[in-house]
């Protein structure tokens, strides 16, 4: 009786393994979707950052900092230094999607 039960369950093993990497797998492509959709708000967020930092550059407070510093103002230069690291990381995360393969 005990040699019939270990051989059922020698033979159970591979398909174990089987839905195993298999349930793996699906957990890496959910995850690589995921990152993606992150990716792609960070671009968009980043985009938009950098877009407003631009036009706020050219504002008329600026305008008047250009002329006392020659710099614009400390917002406009951190909206557009964030927006240009937020759209970076965005592109990466998007492209790269994950970091994980499949085992």
């Amino acid at each position: 009786m005990k040699s019939l039960f270990s051989a059922s369950l020698a033979e159970k093993l591979p398909m174990v393994k089987v839905v195993r990497s298999e349930i793996q797998y699906q957990e890496l492509t959910e995850r690589n979707h995921m990152n993606r959709a992150i990716g792609l708000a960070c671009l968009v967020g980043g985009i938009v950052l950098l877009i407003l930092g631009f036009q706020q550059s050219h504002s008329f407070a600026s305008n008047v900092s250009k002329t006392f510093t020659g710099n614009p103002t400390n917002n406009a230069m951190w909206m557009i230094v964030g927006g240009a690291v937020i759209a970076v990381f965005g592109l990466v995360l998007s492209l790269r999607g994950g970091s994980g393969t499949r085992t």
